[in-house]
């Protein structure tokens, strides 16, 4: 969804798993960003298993937040661990239509109830009669306990955007003047997002490989605690502390980033295979990359040599206007950390459409409290001359929102009810399906048992003949994942393809059994054919071979196509 933000200055907190960040951007006089204020704060992090805040973010927030004198409006970027983003293509119909199709997309591509989730989606624009769509979605429980910490701090979240989408924002606002196709790779502490950016779209991976890896790796090594080995992580690679080559704790920070830098540059090279694959455009020549743990290591000339890219550091701030004090400020932010404030703070100036995961109850509470506004200042001018009935007016509707009040708190038990009822129909409909599917496995292996069943007997009717090898092979991909639609956005069923068995055996010649095969082999082998076809459980047989190189032995392979009527 656009933002329609107004303001002259534009207030942004950005979160990571062990660290929160905020900065105030204003836009000078030639358009550019300008870093007005920032501030940074770490906290320690919880378990990579634990997808909740951290109990030292609320003490984070409440120090950036201060020190940057955030008091209204303020957007947010969530870190990629906790969002999901995911590309789809969609036909180009009506817009009702459409929005059926995309609800349905979301469905099928977010492993959680709509009810849980947060989601919202942005067009990245039409070709071959599809439309080009990005979905992000996040935990509603996750979202809204972090827009309450915030909301209770004073700030107001309009805007929440996942930190890899905020990077991308970046690179169109830092970047602008590169029109060919570049590989952005930026690590923070639990994940790493690796963009392909084109100049009308952009492809994105984020993988849960990033500096925890490092030092995950140092403390298993040394057998010190996860915080132990991150201080000695940064000290190293950072220069703060020069140890002895031959020191087991320095041998243990490079083994570990050489192991690191080497995964992550193998996950880069898979990725750009696929990106080209997909995206149908030539291979990027040139990479930036972003983040601690691969600017201060040999990361960047690793991955220059392995996928033969011009490889070169992400710079934020020569992007940016600001004073002397707040850019010595800024050189304590990491680069992929400046960038997200960056890129929010660009998608904040309503350019661009831009994904919003704001819950939905907030953004629209934002928009009736700017409605009340408008309303106190048009009764507040009609008072200066009406003051009696404003007055009056007044008490009135103070009176119905009492009223209001009372009405929403004696409902609220019909409320629970209904969701409890809500509940129990869910898990009827899980139960149901749940029932409808095992009855079918049911069925299906009754299915296999009959037809082995039918195998055998046709076998021990020929004799002396014998399988070897019995092989499933897979149906068409696009028929069982891709669906497609009709013309008016609807999913049509299709047949999918029927079920294949690729058979190989032997058939034993006694008559001659030292000699070359005869031709009653051959006969009795049509008979076993003939004898298939007449099955109900075969449709038709495909892929004959014959190989008579051993004496006494008729090998045979064929496929069979199971009938497609039956359950397989």
């Amino acid at each position: 969804m656009k933002a329609r933000a107004k303001q002259t200055t534009r207030d942004i907190l950005a979160i990571g798993s062990s660290h929160v960040a905020a900065a105030r951007f204003s836009t000078s006089a030639t358009g550019r960003l300008r870093l007005e204020r920032i501030a940074r704060e770490e906290f320690p992090p919880v378990s990579e298993n634990d997808d909740t805040w951290p109990a030292g973010l609320d003490a984070a927030l409440a120090s950036v937040v201060a020190q940057v004198g955030i008091k209204r409006d303020v957007h947010l970027v969530v870190p990629g661990h906790l969002t999901l983003v995911k590309w789809i293509t969609t036909p180009a119909v009506e817009s009702a239509k459409w929005a059926r199709i995309v609800e349905f997309e979301v469905r099928q591509n977010i492993p959680f109830p709509l009810a849980e989730i947060v989601w919202d989606h942005r067009v990245l624009g039409e070709s071959n009669g599809e439309i080009n769509v990005v979905l992000a979605a996040s935990k509603r429980e996750l979202i809204e306990g972090l827009t309450t910490k915030v909301t209770e701090l004073g700030p107001r979240p309009v805007t929440v955007a996942p930190a890899g989408l905020a990077l991308e924002s970046a690179f169109r606002v830092l970047y602008s003047e590169i029109s060919d196709d570049v590989l952005v790779v930026a690590a923070g502490a639990r994940t790493a997002h690796l963009l392909m950016v084109e100049p009308r779209g952009f492809l994105m991976r984020t993988l849960p490989l990033a500096g925890n890896a490092i030092t995950r790796d140092i403390a298993g090594r040394l057998d010190q605690s996860f915080a132990d080995a991150e201080r000695l992580k940064r000290n190293v690679l950072g220069g703060a502390l020069d140890l002895p080559p031959d020191s087991p704790a320095a041998q243990a920070v490079t083994t570990a980033a050489t192991a690191f830098s080497n995964r992550l540059s193998a996950e880069v090279s898979r990725t750009l295979v696929n990106f080209t694959r997909q995206s149908g455009r030539p291979r990027p020549s040139r990479c930036l990359i972003a983040g601690e743990g691969i600017t201060r290591h040999d990361f960047a000339q690793k991955l220059g040599e392995k996928c033969q890219l011009e490889v070169s550091v992400f710079s934020v701030q020569e992007g940016i206007d600001m004073d002397d004090e707040t850019r010595e400020r800024a050189a304590g932010v990491p680069a992929g950390t400046l960038a997200e404030l960056v890129g929010a703070a660009h998608a904040a100036r309503g350019q661009e459409d831009t994904i919003n995961l704001c819950p939905p109850a907030l953004i629209e509470a934002g928009a009736a409290q700017k409605r009340r506004g408008r309303y106190v200042m048009a009764v507040a001018m009609l008072g200066a001359g009406f003051l009696l009935p404003g007055v009056h007016f007044n008490l009135l509707a103070r009176a119905r929102e009492q009223r209001a009040a009372e009405i929403s708190r004696a409902t609220q038990p019909y409320y629970a009810w209904r969701d409890q009822n809500r509940e129990n129909l869910r898990r009827l409909e899980a139960a149901t399906a749940e029932a409808a599917v095992l009855t079918r496995l049911v069925g299906i292996r009754g299915q296999w048992a009959s037809l082995l069943a039918d195998v055998q007997a046709r076998l021990q009717d020929v004799g002396d003949v014998w399988l070897e090898r019995v092989q499933r092979l897979p149906t068409n991909e696009r028929n069982r994942r891709e669906p497609e639609y009709d013309e008016f956005g609807d999913v049509i069923e299709r047949r999918s393809d029927p079920t294949r068995l690729r058979v190989s055996g032997r058939l034993l010649d006694r008559q001659n059994p030292l000699e070359r095969v005869s031709q009653s082999s051959y006969e009795r082998v049509t008979t076993l054919l003939d004898q298939f076809r007449g099955s109900d459980y075969i449709e038709s047989i495909e892929g004959e071979r014959f190989d008579a190189g051993k004496p006494g032995i008729l090998r045979f392979d064929f496929t069979l196509v199971l009938n497609a009527g039956r359950s397989w």
